[in-house]
């Protein structure tokens, strides 16, 4: 029954990635956000009941229900997908998988009873039709019924992570990694790691240990992930659990006391020598308990003498964080991956020019949406910049990054901005320093002072005077 349940999560992307009217609201799926058209309230009544029908094996209840939907709402894709599925388990489908443009998801689906080919078909035509969640719903839907393609789902959630779909990249690692209980290729480094936050997401603990043990990932690492989220619950259980295992985890010490689990005091035990570097994961998460327990100074001179991992430049999760940090004074910038140091870039406005650029990064270290964010800020009017901004546009409601990098293409090509903009920035997410610096910038262009003091305050607030040097912490290549 659970992995019918599961099986469900692909048709509520469908459902997502179908209306597009002319009356358009908002959706939250999976982590990412999809304007959509509105939906009558009985169409959206009777898929629930086709879908409910369906989890129950009830097939023709879910056929007549999808049948009735697709009534309600003729043009309810998200109704004709499942109705095609339900329909091949009661009647013979035809074989022709021909992705033609008068053939949508619904005939394909149709066609064949092998769920592998018929998913396969809605992929590619997703992918022709530029439909990521569709894509992203019919390639779990193939990684699910059996594992032939698991190491390329890994590598597509690992690029939408680059591109600021961190939702549909959760669920679709999440899926790659449930797909085996052998792990994934060597090179698939950032997979599991997004597997085990799309647990964490869901505030599900289970889960999140049986993501992780596939993933091969230590409960450490998991406890760090869940902290840097601000899952402390989940977190401090965890971290608990790994103490209980290994008393002399310094790791799982660290972020039982940063979750509240037991002596805050435990924050300022040293490592000894001949315990292992913490993750990247583990080091941020420990700087990130530091700064609220304490002085800068004694969190600084910490983090400088605890060996640690190299930052993952893909890992949005930490990398963020540690931008704060590098911001705060607590870590140098040399200890940033390239996009770290690129958004550090950004927030203190550095110089401007593709000299600058050229001479202070390394475009192939970026990811597309920090590629993005680097010609937005040194060179807006390069033809790059243009091409970036619309493949990502799509991603721009669901990911900071590609926002802040828009408004700053939009600032430099544009006569005439609109006047709510800098207050839409600021309302994303109030507290971040990246899209408070960019809001300023359009603030003054379109003269909201009050919205351009609160961003200064903002700036001003996460980048304190930065405390004497230490020197870069010893992080371990590999």
């Amino acid at each position: 029954m659970a992995s019918r349940a599961r099986g469900m999560v692909p048709l509520c992307v469908l459902a997502a990635s179908a209306c597009v009217r002319s009356s358009h609201v908002e959706r939250m799926f999976g982590g990412t956000l999809v304007e959509g058209r509105y939906i009558e309230a009985p169409a959206y009544a009777a898929f629930l009941r086709g879908s409910l029908a369906d989890v129950a094996g009830d097939a023709r209840g879910a056929a007549d229900a999808y049948r009735e939907a697709v009534r309600a709402d003729a043009d309810a894709r998200s109704a004709l997908t499942p109705k095609g599925a339900v329909r091949c388990r009661l009647e013979p489908c035809r074989s022709d998988l021909d992705v033609t443009p008068d053939r949508g998801p619904a005939a394909l689906l149709a066609a064949t009873s092998d769920p592998v080919r018929a998913w396969g078909a809605v992929e590619s035509w997703a992918r022709a039709h530029d439909d990521a969640p569709l894509g992203v719903a019919a390639l779990e839907a193939v990684v699910r019924a059996g594992p032939v393609r698991r190491a390329a789902a890994a590598r597509e959630a690992e690029d939408l992570a680059g591109m600021g779909a961190l939702g549909l990249a959760w669920s679709l690692a999440a899926a790659a990694v449930e797909a085996s209980d052998e792990p994934l290729p060597a090179q698939c480094v950032l997979a599991p790691l997004l597997a085990v936050d799309e647990a964490i997401a869901r505030g599900e603990p289970l889960r999140v240990r049986e993501l992780a043990t596939r993933g091969r990932l230590g409960l450490e690492e998991t406890s760090a992930r869940a902290f840097l989220a601000g899952r402390l619950e989940l977190a401090r259980s965890l971290a608990l659990a790994q103490t209980q295992a290994d008393p002399d985890s310094t790791s799982a010490r660290f972020m039982l006391a940063a979750a509240g689990g037991a002596d805050a005091a435990e924050l300022l035990t040293r490592p000894s020598p001949a315990a292992r570097p913490l993750s990247a994961t583990e080091w941020i998460a420990y700087g990130q308990a530091l700064q609220h327990g304490g002085s800068r100074w004694g969190a600084r001179a910490a983090l400088a003498t605890t060996a640690h991992r190299p930052l993952l430049g893909s890992d949005d999760r930490v990398v963020r964080a540690a931008v704060d940090l590098a911001l705060r004074g607590l870590i140098d910038a040399e200890a940033l991956p390239e996009t770290g140091r690129m958004e550090l870039a950004v927030i203190r406005d550095g110089p401007l020019g593709r000299s600058a650029l050229d001479s202070a990064f390394d475009a192939s270290a970026l990811d597309p949406r920090h590629l993005y964010l680097a010609l937005a800020h040194y060179a807006p009017l390069d033809s790059r910049a243009r091409e970036l901004g619309e493949r990502l546009r799509s991603f721009r409601a669901s990911d900071p990054i590609v926002e802040a990098a828009g408004a700053l293409v939009d600032l430099a090509r544009a006569s005439e901005l609109d006047p709510g903009r800098a207050r839409a920035l600021l309302d994303y997410d109030p507290a971040d320093p990246l899209l408070a610096s960019v809001a300023l910038r359009v603030a003054e262009r379109t003269g909201e002072t009050a919205v351009a003091e609160q961003a200064r305050k903002v700036v001003l607030a996460s980048t304190p005077c930065a405390p004497p040097a230490l020197g870069p912490p010893p992080a371990i290549r590999e």
